[in-house]
Order: C-alpha cells, then structure tokens, then sequence
C-alpha cells in the first residue's frame, strides 16, 4: 500500500504532534521512508531538517518530512521519534491493506470489509446497492448518528426510508475520475464522504462515511479511496454480491439451495412483505441469451422490482428468479404484457408458471417456470408460460416412466398400433369423434373427410376395440390417454411400449 503526505500528517498529529505541513499534492505515491540526499525518488518521503526546507526557521534543527514540494515540519520533536512514528505508520496501512485482500481472497462478507475500514475511517459507515438496500453497517454508533439510523442497523427491507439512500444516489452523477468525493445529505443533514463501486461502467453500489461532528479530511478521502478499490475488486468477482434482498428472497434462494428452513417464520416474512398468506401467486425464471449478458441478471431483477407491483425477484443458477404476487395485479394477461415492456427480447427469455397459493409449495413451480422458459429457447420464443406447456411437459413425463404408458387406454393403443402399420387415422378419428360428443359432422370437419367417411371409419373401428362407446369413464380416459400420447409422425416410426 502506498500512503500520502496527508495520511502521514493526520498520522502524526494523531500521535500527538504539532505538524507545521505545506500539502500541495498529497498523492498515494509513498512507498517508503528514506533519509535525505541530493537525488529523491519521488515515491519516498525523505527526513531531514525544517532549516533545508524553510531556510531561517526557528528552530532549524527540528525534524522535517519531505516529498517533492510537499514538507511536514515537526517542532519539538526528535528524529528518533519521527522515524519511528513514520515506520509505525506504514507498517500498520501495510497490515491494513494485507488483511483486507487475505479477506476478499477467502471467504467473506461485506461487513467483514467495513469492520476493517471502520479502524482506520473511524466513522459511522455503510455499503449500500443503488436501490438504498443496505449490506453492511457499522452497528456500533447510536441513533444519534442520522435520523433512520436505527432502521439502517435492524436492516428492515419493508421500511420505506431506504429511499432517501437510493434517491441521494440517483441525484449525484458518477464520478468520472471514480474517485470518492463529498456531499451535503438532505436526510442526514450534514456531509457524507462516498465512494461509488462501479463494475463494468455501471454503478452497482455505493460505500458511505458519515462526518459525525468530525470534518472529513484529504487523508480521508484517500483512504475511502483504497477501500474502494478493495470492494470493487470484490463485487468484480461476485457481481450479484450487491442483487436487492429481501428475507423473502433468501427464504426462496435457501430453499432452492435445500438448505435448513428452520430459522425462518414464513408468516411473518410474507407480513413484512404487506403481502397476505392467501394470495395468488407466480413463478418467472428468465435466462440471458448470451452468456456475456449474464452479468446483466441482477439489473433484471431490480428492473422487475422497480416496474412491477408486488415482486420478489433474485438472481440464482445464473437466472432472475421472480415470485409474483397476482393479487397485486388486474389480471394475467395484463401481468405479461407489463412483463413484455420489462424484460429486454433481445437479451432474455423467460417461462411462467401455473399460479399457485401457498408458498411453501414454490419449489414445485420453480420448476414449471424452468420448463416453460427451456421451451421458450427451444423454440425461439421469447416467452412461454405452463399453460401453454403442460401437455408436453405431461408427454414427456410419460415417454419416460414406462409403467404410466401401460396405464393409457388399451384400446388406444391397439389403434395406435394399426395406425402405424397401415399409415391410417384411426386413433386420431375416435378421438375427434369423442371430443365433439359422437357429432360426426363437426368431427369430419376437424379431420377433413366426408362424413360417410366418417361413419365408415367409426364402423370399422368399433369392430377393433372392446370398450362401450356410450361409457363416460372410457371415453374420457380414451381422450386423456390420446392428448398424453405424443401422436405424431415422429411416435409412427416407434413401436409404443
């Protein structure tokens, strides 16, 4: 780590010495410590006398700090102390900066990096995502620190008051050098050192000082800056480290992860949500196009969020996962049009699933949601829902379990059978016979024939099956066992099992 003029006045006066500085540059540039000599390396700041730099200065032999046009005169102090000080001072922002990268080279946490930063910042500080969800914060100052202070800390997703973090953001423009810089708080009432975390160009997420009755100062922003730098090394490498949460939403991921659910109260989650326990729901799982635009996953979700009443939205396996709450909504028809304006088509594409009521059953249509949207990039779509792909979902389940095949109508099958060997329609015929309730003139216009033809054929196959054309059960398990069946000329060419 290198270190500035700045940070090493503020060190020194914080070791109780009276500095006389002249800081015109201050960069982070200092890379050592050396004694004076004729040749400088700008990276050192070099000791030496107060008289060398300030020729007549009482007294002259009192330690001085230089670098470049930069100095730092010590009056009363001695050079033993003041190298011993310097050393001390580098020595602990190398510590520092070592173990804030051994902690993003390992596992860790957000808070784990601001706990860190917070012994050298010393000042109220929290890592929040463009939407004001706030991920870390250091919980050891009081309420008096800002007015929402204490909902910061119990981190409640439901209050409202996160706004003012998310709406402050939206108001400062990026910092085009990305440096950290300071600003006047409406909501705090005073300044806030911040620092943007930007990833790929976007700003994902922003790191925040707070003055607390103490003046920031340049060694401040520098330090900001470091830290900076660390946590966006971090979020570079978990890019949804900063996705927008909820309990909701980690209730949901822990299930997907078949992790414990014990310490979760689902009624009180779903409260907190102001949603109700008896709602309808739905499931949307949407994948990138590509795998560059993966990245873009997290936006998703917020977008969703942001557009859509009554959404939970997570990314999980490299999906936006959602879960929407159709009470909230006039109807689905209307949802998927909404959804239609929100979700990108050239970069997504997306499955729905039944509605359902009763959370604890979201898993089951996860997993719908799954299939549709696998059927929407089959097929080039850019959505599907399950209504439009349950019958095949149930033909595939059945052309992999044998012993359900065996449970379709066995007259059903044998016209199957005959199909295939003669290139006829029987099964097909019957069915359309049955479903128009034995009308043979709508029938035979569904298949195209005349409808002598029709007679004929019914005739024929009558003489071919064993059941009772007027029994209710038969009938009906006749039509389902035609509509599980996958009959096309794809299941012709394979003898059914």
């Amino acid at each position: 780590m290198k270190l500035s003029m700045h940070i090493l006045d503020a060190w020194l006066r914080d070791h109780s010495c009276s500095t006389d500085s002249y800081i015109i540059g201050g960069q982070l540039c200092l890379a050592g410590a050396r004694f004076c000599h004729e040749s400088q390396n700008p990276n050192y700041v070099y000791l030496t006398k107060a008289s060398r730099i300030r020729p007549g200065y009482q007294p002259p032999d009192c330690p001085a700090l230089i670098n470049g046009d930069d100095s730092i005169i010590l009056p009363g102090q001695t050079a033993d102390r003041i190298v011993d000080l310097v050393m001390e001072a580098f020595e602990f922002y190398i510590a520092w900066e070592h173990s804030l990268l051994i902690k993003i080279m390992s596992e860790t946490t957000l808070q784990d990096l601001l706990d860190l930063a917070h012994l050298v910042i010393e000042r109220p500080m929290n890592i929040c995502n463009i939407r004001g969800w706030i991920y870390a914060i250091t919980d050891s100052y009081g309420d008096y620190v800002h007015p929402h202070w204490k909902n910061y800390i119990s981190r409640d997703t439901s209050y409202e008051l996160n706004n003012d973090l998310s709406v402050e953001m939206k108001n400062r423009p990026v910092n085009r050098q990305g440096l950290p810089a300071m600003a006047y708080s409406q909501a705090y009432r005073g300044k806030v050192l911040y620092a943007d975390i930007i990833v790929k160009g976007e700003r994902i997420g922003e790191i925040m000082a707070y003055e607390n009755n103490r003046p920031f100062t340049e060694k401040d922003l520098q330090i900001m800056q470091i830290f900076q730098q660390v946590v966006t090394a971090y979020a570079k490498n978990d890019p949804g480290i900063l996705r927008s949460r909820s309990m909701l939403s980690e209730y949901f991921q822990d299930m997907l992860a078949q992790k414990s659910l014990e310490d979760y109260n689902l009624h009180q989650i779903i409260t907190l949500s102001g949603w109700q326990i008896d709602d309808t729901f739905i499931v949307l799982c949407a994948q990138a196009k590509k795998s560059s635009q993966t990245n873009t996953i997290g936006r998703l979700c917020d977008d969703l969020e942001d557009s859509i009443a009554g959404v939970q939205a997570f990314p999980y396996d490299n999906l936006a996962v959602a879960i929407i709450n159709l009470s909230r909504q006039k109807n689905l028809e209307l949802l998927i049009q909404e959804l239609l304006k929100t979700i990108p088509k050239r970069s997504f594409c997306w499955g729905l699933s039944h509605e359902f009521t009763g959370l604890e059953s979201f898993l089951d249509y996860y997993q719908q949601a799954v299939y549709a949207m696998k059927h929407a990039v089959r097929y080039r779509l850019s959505y599907s829902t399950m209504r439009n792909t349950a019958i095949g979902c149930l033909r595939e389940g059945l052309m992999q379990n044998p012993w359900l095949r065996t449970v379709l109508h066995p007259d059903f099958l044998t016209l199957i059978q005959y199909d295939m060997k003669n290139n006829s329609q029987y099964a097909s015929s019957l069915y359309w016979y049955l479903f128009y309730s034995g009308n043979y003139t709508d029938a035979a216009n569904q298949l195209n024939l005349h409808r002598n033809t029709l007679i004929y054929r019914i005739n024929r196959i009558q003489e071919m099956i064993h059941f009772k054309l007027d029994s209710i059960n038969e009938r009906e398990l006749y039509i389902l066992s035609y509509l599980l069946y996958q009959y096309d000329m794809s299941s012709m060419n394979k003898k059914p099992e």
